[in-house]
């Protein structure tokens, strides 16, 4: 007799859903009553009943479940019982391992603004003046944390004339604008280009 099963994808988000493929076989030589019994960390996950399976007979199945919202490594485990004179006997058994990974924040770029007036990130701006104020729309599309929004600006001869970073913390879902505001070498045209991450 053996029992073996797959998990769809070994990684995961928090409460992500899991994919098991698992396969029975009856490896004695006459018919007995099985059942499997999934457990992940030792809790109960899954308690499938195959009935009677006759010898060298191949049972296949599949189910999904929820990975816990805690991140970590957690140990799936399913082990095959034996139904004989009573009692369940444990035959076999197969685990796998489950990595729950910690969850982050994510930026989404919003929109881009040069001294008020919005621009595609990346895109240019004629600067009459010295003085120059960027506003950054942020999005936190993951989980609660920070959020690390760097800006440079180059002049119309593609040299980098300003560049720095700004970390600001956000919960999920939370928009924000970060701000920056420099003085500029001269007036120009400008190129602005922001990118955001965690």
């Amino acid at each position: 007799m053996s029992i073996s099963f797959t998990l769809d994808k070994t990684t995961v988000s928090p409460g992500e859903q899991v994919k098991v493929n698992w396969t029975f076989m009856n490896g004695w030589t006459k018919s007995y009553t099985f059942k499997l019994e999934f457990k992940i960390n030792g809790s109960p996950l899954r308690t499938i009943n195959l009935g009677t399976v006759r010898s060298g007979r191949t049972k296949t199945g599949s189910f999904t479940f929820s990975a816990p919202k805690t991140p970590g490594t957690y140990t799936v485990k399913v082990i095959s019982y034996l139904y004989t004179y009573g009692t369940w006997v444990n035959e076999d058994s197969d685990s796998k391992s489950l990595t729950v990974k910690k969850e982050e924040a994510k930026a989404d770029i919003q929109y881009v603004k040069v001294n008020g007036e919005s621009v595609g990130n990346g895109g240019s701006k004629t600067v009459s003046k010295a003085g120059i104020t960027v506003g950054v729309g942020v999005k936190n599309t993951g989980s609660g944390g920070t959020i690390v929004a760097h800006i440079a600006i180059k002049d119309s001869k593609g040299n980098e004339v300003y560049s720095t970073t700004k970390t600001v913390s956000m919960s999920s879902g939370e928009t924000k604008e970060i701000a920056f505001s420099t003085t500029l070498p001269k007036a120009d045209e400008y190129r602005v280009t922001v990118s955001a991450g965690h």
